[in-house]
């Protein structure tokens, strides 16, 4: 049947369901789909089949998680498609196979919205080759004065740069280290606006500094001007 011809049945079906309804077709409704022995069974019929369709997608899921290659760096962002929406047991009790660590990068991920294939950054072996010291010297001074200066990283770079030689590989690890802090800093301030946006009408969120002591539910404590 077309799709035109389908369209003109249900507006028929409508009208006649408004003219039967004295103009209530709502009521009808519900009481067709939820109260109605027929409506039950058909709805029963409709509920399992949106169930079978899930289950087939699970299934892909899990034919794609698996067919992933080991070092793809592509399996957490596959899993990150359910792990936000099933624990742990659930997705292994289906038939998936991850290590721990992988689900809760997946969850991660789930839990920030990060849906994507972009398997990370590679990693890219140091070079051996010695660098001109004059090179490094520059380098330094640049991301010494293009960087924050509270900034861990930079303090350690300059403690680095006194204490041991100045050599390529020496700054291909600390700008490594300073790109993984912009990462996880950029990662907690998402989990963080999204803690935020979870809350409800009965939960509060307590942001402290880890120097600051704090203490609930004491009683009164007595002093000796009391006596």
């Amino acid at each position: 049947m077309s799709l035109p011809k389908q369209s003109k049945i249900v507006s028929r079906f409508l009208n006649q369901e408004k003219h039967i309804s004295f103009g209530d077709t709502q009521s009808l409704i519900n009481y067709i789909f939820f109260r109605s022995n027929k409506g039950k069974l058909l709805f029963k019929n409709m509920e399992s089949n949106l169930q079978t369709k899930t289950l087939e997608i699970m299934n892909n899921i899990k034919v794609l998680h698996q067919n992933c290659g080991t070092f793809s760096g592509q399996k957490s962002n596959i899993l990150a498609l359910v792990a936000g929406t099933h624990t742990q047991k659930s997705l292994k009790d289906f038939g998936f196979t991850f290590s721990h660590k992988q689900y809760k990068l997946a969850r991660e991920k789930a839990v920030i919205g990060q849906f994507d294939l972009n398997p990370g950054e590679k990693k890219i072996p140091q070079s051996k080759t010695r660098i001109p010291e004059d090179v490094v010297e520059k380098i330094n001074s640049i991301l010494i004065e293009q960087s924050i200066p509270s900034s861990k990283t930079i303090v350690l770079a300059q403690k680095t740069a006194k204490k041991q030689p100045k050599r390529m590989t020496t700054l291909q690890r600390l700008m490594a280290e300073f790109r993984d802090h912009l990462k996880f800093n950029d990662l907690q301030r998402k989990a963080f606006r999204k803690q935020q946006l979870d809350l409800d009408t009965d939960s509060y969120m307590i942001v402290a500094d880890f120097k600051e002591n704090f203490r609930m539910g004491g009683g009164p404590v007595e002093a000796s001007s009391s006596f």
